[in-house]
């Protein structure tokens, strides 16, 4: 049996935080994310595997004089909080792929349908003023809804929401249970990439399988070594059944501890790249994963 790995990292800037009263507690976060973004990158390199980036479409816009919306949250803050084309130079310069994660990180589950439409339409422009044809697409906060209006737009992938036995519980008790999950290393979830009919076509859930825990707040208290067990298991499930480990995260969350935080990751990367080499593992970015399920599905039609 052969498993699939695919990263996919949601970069998003001081966008995800953008609505709450207490942001800019985050922007310091914000800037050591910048100074760590390049040794996180040089991992990627340094065990030859490709990720799909999720980026704000607004943080791929040049300023605010390219934002005619005078309301909007990058008026109020200097602009390296709102705006990374840096950012998305360095991702596209390793070569690795980018998709969008909305425009201006909005809850698409509160968007009626026009304004999810225009929320894809500029994200998908934005990426385009750069030279980027996005196809895949992280929902913020990871809030799946209006998904059938993704082709229409370009999209072919989407990361569904993480499947933990967990989700069936009241919120209020979800993030200690969230938290017990790692420390006693329960096996993720994995899954075989989802062909769903869209309004424009056709187009494959990839739900996540695993958050890589940041090492902030009461989470700091998860020994690193519990992460990278629960990813081996989840790498080894997919192997053992022919399915998607989904790994996922945001750059940000590299800012607390970041040390460990990338010697963690290290060690899950390590062992991906060596069941690859042993032939029991693909590493794949979504789109790489479409390609793949394309070919799939044509020759099972022969």
């Amino acid at each position: 049996m052969t498993g699939i790995f695919v990263l996919s990292l949601d970069e998003e800037l001081l966008w995800g935080v953008s609505s709450r009263s207490d942001r800019d507690y985050f922007k310091w976060g914000v800037d050591k994310e910048r100074k760590v973004f390049k040794r996180f990158l040089d991992l990627l390199d340094k065990h030859e595997i490709k990720a799909t980036f999720a980026i704000v479409g607004h943080m791929m816009l040049q300023g605010r004089r390219d934002c005619p919306d005078k309301g909007c949250f990058c008026k109020g803050v200097d602009e390296r909080y709102a705006f990374g084309r840096d950012v998305v130079r360095m991702i596209r310069e390793r070569g690795h792929e980018i998709g969008i994660h909305g425009h201006t990180h909005s809850f698409f589950d509160e968007l009626s349908k026009r304004e999810a439409d225009e929320e894809l339409f500029k994200a998908v422009a934005a990426a385009r003023s750069l030279g980027i044809e996005a196809k895949s697409m992280v929902f913020p906060q990871n809030r799946v809804a209006h998904q059938k209006s993704l082709s229409r737009h370009g999209i072919s992938a989407y990361r569904g929401a993480d499947e933990w036995w967990f989700s069936k519980f009241p919120g209020f008790v979800q993030k200690p249970l969230h938290l017990l999950d790692y420390l006693f290393t329960v096996t993720p979830p994995v899954y075989k990439a989802r062909r769903e009919k869209a309004e424009g076509g056709v187009l494959y859930n990839l739900p996540g399988s695993m958050f890589y825990l940041a090492r902030d707040g009461f989470r700091r208290y998860v020994p690193m070594g519990c992460r990278v067990k629960k990813a081996i298991k989840g790498m080894d499930k997919a192997i053992n059944e022919d399915k998607v480990f989904h790994l996922w995260f945001h750059p940000f969350n590299l800012s607390w501890d970041s040390g460990e935080m990338l010697k963690g990751l290290d060690q899950i990367l390590a062992y991906a790249a060596e069941k690859r080499k042993r032939g029991e593992l693909r590493t794949m970015t979504m789109q790489e994963v479409v390609r793949y399920e394309d070919t799939r599905h044509k020759r099972d039609r022969q």
